[in-house]
């Protein structure tokens, strides 16, 4: 006899801001409580509904009285329908890749395969040779580009006239 309507939201009096009255609107989540209720309970059903089924069967083959070479014949039927369920599964795959054969018609195909061991020697081979020249490059560039530098600095520091540290010192000096 739940309404969700009823309880879905509650009216609490308050003071804003401006000490003003109104009614704020909370939402009550009773409705949440009721939804997860039942499907709580159509989940034990189910189980209910399960242990039932198998407490059948459990007795029912417990109180089968069949001859050993009536079981011996329904494993061997058993046997039969596993080989023939292989069969069918191995013949369905043929079929399968004979009609993608056929709708693929020349079309690309994209798979994927692991690396080959030559394929990951040549990769490793050209990074590390890649890695060689550019350390090589960098050393062999290092003093150029420390001149290069040094240069840019002295430029600098021409423009600007002394540092304040050496104009301080000289001036140290000339008293």
């Amino acid at each position: 006899m739940y309404n969700s309507f009823m309880t879905r939201f509650v009216l609490i009096p308050t003071y804003d801001v401006d000490q003003e009255f109104y009614m704020s609107r909370t939402k009550v989540g009773v409705d949440y409580f009721a939804d997860e209720a039942k499907e709580l309970l159509e989940s034990a059903t189910e189980l209910v509904e399960e242990i039932e089924h198998n407490s059948y069967a459990s007795v029912q083959v417990g109180k089968s009285r069949a001859a050993s070479e009536v079981c011996s014949q329904a494993d061997e039927w058993i046997g039969g329908l596993s080989a023939e369920l292989v069969n069918l599964a191995a013949q369905s795959r043929e079929l399968c890749d004979a009609w993608v054969r056929e709708k693929r018609d020349g079309y690309i195909q994209v798979s994927f395969a692991a690396p080959s061991v030559a394929g990951a020697v040549v990769n490793a081979l050209f990074l590390t040779v890649l890695f060689v020249f550019a350390a090589g490059a960098l050393f062999i560039l290092q003093p150029y580009y420390k001149e290069y530098r040094g240069e840019r600095v002295s430029e600098r520091r021409s423009r600007k006239g002394p540092g304040r540290r050496k104009q301080k010192i000289q001036e140290e000096m000339a008293t």
